[in-house]
């Protein structure tokens, strides 16, 4: 930027010729410019350290397709998919919610870059198209539902709850929620393993053997079962008090900030009780 300035200058300045006069011209302007550049710097330094603005959100309808199809065996069938998504008014926060919404369909997502709410809605789409050939090759109603909900805010860190349903036959629908943890400071959202990392993974299943039953008491079922929890993925959410773990939707493990001090990454514990 600077040299460019310069250059500008020194053409302007060519044209009367370059005396004394104008070389002082010269110095003054190449010494405003560096202020000019200094004075950036800091104002970029001061936006980056700058807390996360408090969230207005509001949930809103984001694809609602659905179509009544005339089945094989039975005489009409139905097809839907239908996505809710969170507006937050931070563009990078919504449309990596509505990323996280689509991993709930599919882990490869190598298609979908550079990622677009173009290539959303795509996804979508194609998603309503399979449920309504599927609904007429099998004789039943095939649907699919994604909903967001906003948990709360604390300080760089954002949580929504993520609600999916579907079904494609049976006796009920199907459906989990899980919390979407997001950090503000790296725009990404928060995993199991980053916010205990898989040395500590141990000490993680002690301490949820060891609340599990203080909570759920001496049958419950994360001791019962314990291979299979530990082979699933967890779920969790920030609380004033520690983090609550949910393993299941009827297993849910509150754990306190002070047994997690050691073994949880040190950018998400409070700073209040450091």
């Amino acid at each position: 930027m600077k040299k460019v300035l310069l250059a500008l200058l020194m053409a302007m300045f060519s044209l009367s010729g370059c005396d004394q006069k104008t070389a002082q011209k010269l110095r003054v302007a190449e010494q405003r410019v560096t202020e000019l550049e200094s004075e950036l710097a800091i104002l970029r330094t001061q936006n980056a350290n700058l807390p996360f603005p408090a969230l207005q959100v509001e949930i809103v309808e984001f694809f609602n397709r659905s179509e009544t199809v005339n089945a094989e065996q039975v005489p009409t069938v139905e097809a839907q998919v239908s996505v809710s998504r969170a507006k937050t008014g931070v563009e990078w926060l919504d449309l990596l919610l509505l990323k996280e919404a689509v991993l709930h369909f599919r882990i490869d997502e190598v298609d979908l870059y550079p990622f677009t709410e173009k290539k959303v809605i795509e996804f979508f789409n194609d998603l309503f198209e399979e449920n309504k050939y599927f609904a007429k090759r099998e004789n039943m109603t095939h649907f699919d539902d994604v909903r967001f909900s906003y948990v709360g805010q604390r300080h760089h860190i954002v949580t929504f709850k993520l609600q999916r349903y579907g079904y494609a036959g049976g006796a009920s629908t199907s459906g989990y929620e899980v919390y979407v943890n997001v950090d503000t400071n790296k725009k990404a959202v928060i995993r199991p393993e980053d916010l205990v990392a898989e040395v500590n993974a141990e000490k993680l299943w002690a301490l949820l053997d060891k609340y599990d039953e203080k909570q759920n008491g001496e049958d419950s079922d994360l001791k019962l079962s314990d291979g299979y929890y530990r082979q699933a993925t967890y779920s969790f959410y920030f609380t004033e008090y520690g983090v609550n773990f949910v393993l299941s939707p009827q297993l849910e493990v509150k754990v306190p900030y002070n047994e997690l001090r050691t073994i949880m990454n040190q950018a998400y514990f409070p700073k209040a009780l450091e």
